[in-house]
């Protein structure tokens, strides 16, 4: 009964009928007469003889010279004098990793416990 009452209120009433329009109005099929628009295409590109086309593939080695930052060009030189192999940057990577765990672990109550055990075994002397 709640459900048929909120219906009936007037601006869910309009909602109701809104979505019910969207939804058979999208589903409409055209009519019969009509026919696909022929798109025009051409066989060719329209600015292929222009001097500002290049057929060469482009050289982006040093893609931040386009923007012309003295500041970009001097962080990028020193990127490149303090690039370090791929198996270094793994291993700081591991070892900042454990650096981590171990910061992590000290915020938490320690306790260390050392276990120990012996045992003799001796021979009887006149069993020789």
């Amino acid at each position: 009964m709640q459900i048929l009452g909120r219906i009936r209120e007037p601006r869910m009433l309009s909602w109701v009928a809104l979505v019910w329009v969207i939804f058979f109005t999208g589903c409409t099929k055209v009519g019969p007469d009509f026919t696909r628009p022929e798109a025009l295409l051409s066989h060719q590109w329209m600015v292929k003889g222009e001097a500002q086309v290049l057929t060469s593939p482009a050289d982006y080695r040093m893609w931040w010279k386009a923007f012309k930052d003295p500041v970009l060009d001097t962080l990028v030189q020193i990127a490149y004098e303090q690039n370090i192999p791929l198996r270094v940057a793994g291993a700081r990577v591991f070892e900042a990793r454990a650096r981590l765990g171990i910061t992590i672990g000290e915020q938490y109550p320690q306790m260390q416990q050392a276990l120990g055990s012996a045992s003799e075994i001796r021979e009887n002397e006149r069993a020789a």
